[in-house]
């Protein structure tokens, strides 16, 4: 992953320097690494993009401003990804991000809602999406028993 790194820092150059593909990639390696203060500058340059709105790199983009202490504007991010029985990745995120800052009761809410719109996809979204359901189920059996037991 370090040697990717290299190869796409060095790839920026030329007609690639706003290349949308290489940007997207560099941020996914920065992103791995823990970089989060280097996805940042990378996905201003791509902000804009119709492949970028909603996708897994704006999720990351959403998590790296968290990370960098930029919490009002992970909440924009998020929100403006939400969607009902849509986009149940960013809607995940957004609860585990509410969660690291004690808004307890609004992660549960989304959590439920993500439980809810379960059974009312079809199959085959159904099972593309059973990997959230499934994370989302984890993380409020896990709230639940922490409010149980006081913790």
């Amino acid at each position: 992953m370090e040697r990717a790194i290299e190869f796409y820092e060095r790839s920026l150059a030329g007609a690639f320097i706003e290349n949308e593909y290489v940007l997207t990639q560099l941020i996914n390696c920065y992103y791995k690494f823990k970089e989060y203060e280097k996805v940042l500058p990378l996905t201003k340059k791509i902000y804009g993009s119709l492949k970028f709105n909603r996708s897994s790199t704006h999720v990351k983009y959403a998590i790296s401003l968290d990370y960098t202490g930029h919490l009002e504007s992970v909440e924009k991010e998020f929100l403006s990804m939400k969607a009902r029985y849509a986009n149940f990745e960013a809607r995940y995120k957004y609860g585990l991000f509410l969660k690291r800052h004690n808004r307890l009761a609004k992660a549960l809410q989304i959590f439920n809602d993500l439980l809810g719109e379960n059974s009312c996809l079809i199959p085959r979204e159904r099972r593309s999406n059973d990997n959230w359901y499934e994370l989302t189920r984890a993380e409020m059996k896990t709230m639940k028993e922490k409010a149980a037991t006081g913790a």
